[in-house]
C-alpha cells in the first residue's frame, strides 16, 4: 500500500528512480521517504534491528574519526541506508567507552576530580558527585548541545531541531572513539613503561587529540551547515557549551547538597 506521506521520485541512497508504488528502493532497500530527517525516523531507526551489527559498523566508525561531519551530511541529505542509525551508534559506542573506561580502571568514564585532605571534606565530597554524575550528564546534555548548536547554526536548509541533534549524537560519538583510543594506548603503555613515562604520553596524547578536536568540530560544522564566519561561530558555541554544561552540574549537585541537609558526610 502506497504511504501518503511518500514524496521521493529517486532513492536518496543511491539516486535510482522509483515507481508511485514503490515503498522502497529495489536497488538498496532504503524506505522510500522524504530527504529531511524527522524524530520519528530516529525512534524508528532505533527500534528495528537494534542488536544487528554487521559490516555498517565499521563503515560508520571509520568515518565518523576520520572524516568530519560525513555521515551526518550524507544522512541529512538522505543517504542512511550504508551507516548504523545516529541513536544507536551513540549508544553503542557510550557502551563502549563506558565499559571500557571501567575494565582498565578509571574511576569515571571522561574525567576525574580529586582533592587533598588540606581542601577539606566538602570539596572533596563535590568532586566525588561530580565523578560519580559526569557519565550521566554527558548524556542528558546531548539534547541541550544541539539547542546551542541550533541557536548560531540554523539556516533554511538546515532549520529543525533534529538536524542539529542528529550532529550533536554523531559529534560525541566521535569523542567517545577518540576517548576509547586514548584510555587504550595509556592502559597499554602502563604494562611496558613506567608511571612518569604514561603521565607524559598522556598529557601529550591529551593536548593533540584536544587539538583534532577543535579542527574535527570546526571542519564538520562546516561541511555540515556551511555558515559564513565557521571558526568564530565555533568559539562561542563551545565556550557556552562549556559553560552551560557545568552549570547545569553544579547546579545539580547543589540542589542535591540541599536535599541532603546541607553538606554533610554523606553526600551523595
Amino acid at each position: 500500500m502506497r504511504k501518503n506521506w511518500r514524496k521521493a521520485t529517486t532513492c536518496y541512497n543511491c539516486q535510482t528512480l522509483l515507481a508511485q508504488s514503490e515503498n522502497y528502493c529495489p536497488k538498496c532497500g532504503q524506505e522510500n521517504h522524504s530527504r529531511q530527517a524527522s524524530t520519528r525516523m530516529l525512534i524508528s531507526d532505533f527500534l528495528n534491528d537494534y542488536l544487528t551489527f554487521d559490516s555498517k559498523l565499521f563503515k560508520s566508525i571509520v568515518p565518523l574519526l576520520t572524516k568530519p561531519g560525513f555521515i551526518t551530511k550524507e544522512y541529512l541529505d538522505g543517504k542512511r541506508q550504508q551507516f548504523i542509525p545516529p541513536i544507536r551508534v551513540f549508544l553503542f559506542l557510550s557502551f563502549v567507552y563506558f565499559g571500557l573506561s571501567f575494565l582498565v580502571g578509571e574511576k569515571n568514564g571522561a574525567v576525574n576530580f580529586s582533592f587533598d585532605d588540606t581542601d577539606g571534606d566538602i570539596a572533596q565530597q563535590v568532586g566525588e558527585s561530580f565523578n560519580k554524575y559526569f557519565d550521566l550528564a554527558v548524556f542528558c546534555f546531548t539534547p541541550i548541545l544541539a539547542w546551542i548548536i541550533m541557536l548560531f547554526y540554523r539556516s533554511t536548509e538546515r532549520k529543525y531541531y533534529v538536524n542539529f541533534f542528529v550532529y550533536s549524537l554523531h559529534f560525541l560519538s566521535f569523542l567517545f572513539i577518540l576517548g576509547s583510543i586514548l584510555m587504550l594506548l595509556t592502559s597499554g603503555l602502563s604494562w611496558v613503561a613506567s608511571p612518569e613515562t604514561v603521565e607524559n604520553v598522556w598529557a601529550i596524547s591529551a593536548f593533540l587529540a584536544f587539538v583534532y578536536i577543535c579542527i574535527y568540530a570546526v571542519t564538520s560544522l562546516k561541511r555540515v551547515f556551511n555558515k559564513k564566519r565557521n571558526i568564530l561561530r565555533f568559539i562561542i558555541v563551545m565556550l557556552l557549551a562549556i559553560a552551560v554544561f557545568v552549570i547545569v552540574l553544579l547546579l545539580y549537585l547543589f540542589l542535591i547538597a540541599v536535599i541532603k541537609n546541607g553538606w554533610s558526610a554523606d553526600f551523595l
